[in-house]
């Protein structure tokens, strides 16, 4: 029986364009509409999630992305022994960047990253502290670098808070009073912490106990 209109019908095998932006092509987009925002963090980690997909699906066009695009995508994620935290942020990220280009160009559809499936996965590791050894030789290391960065490294490492905040005061040298926040360690409750502010114009401040968040 012959169809009206036969070769105007779109088979499998026909090779349809799809103009939509790609998935680093939306990550570029996404950067730019979200200039005010960026931090070197916030760049480096959308470029990342981005690259993911791109790994693992192709470089595609963000349309062209299906549910079960979305879940192999997951299970890639669980097979590079990622946790269900970090794989959670990924996703976020992934579907910030889709939503935020799909409106932006007034690209019709669903996200197939929306709505993922996310099993429950108790694999959250505790971070242990670094050993006391270990902690030396970064703090050698630090101070042999000498710079702010390694300084403030030192600072946070407990043990050469005195020298670290010494070198920032050198290197500043402040003309008004700073204001010199912490946590309750025994270091920054220590007469030699207390006396050193006092002489060096700083005003402590000092989180409560088990809570670094509060001022």
């Amino acid at each position: 029986m012959d169809v009206p209109a036969l070769h105007l019908v779109i088979d499998g095998e026909a090779d349809v364009t799809d103009n939509n932006p790609t998935m680093m092509e939306a990550v570029d987009s996404y950067l730019l509409l979200k200039k005010d925002k960026q931090s070197p963090t916030f760049i480096r980690a959308a470029k990342r999630n981005g690259r993911y997909v791109a790994e693992a699906l192709g470089n595609r066009p963000i349309t062209s992305y299906s549910s079960s695009d979305a879940a192999t995508f997951r299970d890639h994620l669980f097979e590079k022994g990622l946790s269900l935290g970090s794989v959670k942020r990924i996703f976020g990220s992934v579907r910030s960047i889709i939503n935020l280009v799909m409106r932006e160009h007034g690209i019709e559809g669903s996200n197939a990253f929306a709505r993922t499936y996310m099993p429950d996965r108790d694999d959250s590791q505790d971070r242990l502290p670094i050993p006391q050894d270990k902690m030396k030789i970064l703090q050698k290391a630090c101070q042999e670098t000498d710079d702010e960065m390694r300084w403030l490294i030192a600072l946070i490492s407990d043990t050469v808070v005195l020298q670290a905040l010494l070198m920032a005061v050198w290197r500043r040298k402040p003309k008004n009073r700073v204001l010199i926040h912490s946590d309750q360690g025994s270091q920054f409750t220590s007469r030699d912490w207390a006396s050193f502010l006092r002489a060096h114009n700083l005003e402590h401040s000092m989180s409560r106990r088990g809570n670094c968040h509060d001022n």
